[in-house]
């Protein structure tokens, strides 16, 4: 939720990272990370219809550089 996404922008931000971009489901992060090709994705489990372990494998196919970063819990 947005939420959850602001927090997790501001530490990415704390860790010296600039947020290029922030998606509500897996989908449209896929589509920001064609756009942008950044360094770090960080990835909710728990987003929508398709979690983000489903989707890690299209974010790689993407764009294999980037680290990513799975965050799951409640």
């Amino acid at each position: 939720d947005s939420w959850n996404r602001r927090v997790l922008s501001q530490l990415v931000t704390a860790a010296g990272f600039e947020v290029l971009g922030e998606a509500a489901h897996a989908i449209e992060a896929i589509h920001i990370v064609q756009g942008v090709r950044p360094s770090l994705v960080v990835i909710l489990n728990e987003q929508s219809a398709v979690s983000g372990l489903q989707a890690l494998p299209d974010f790689l196919a993407v764009d294999p550089a980037p680290e990513v970063l799975l965050v799951t819990g409640d």
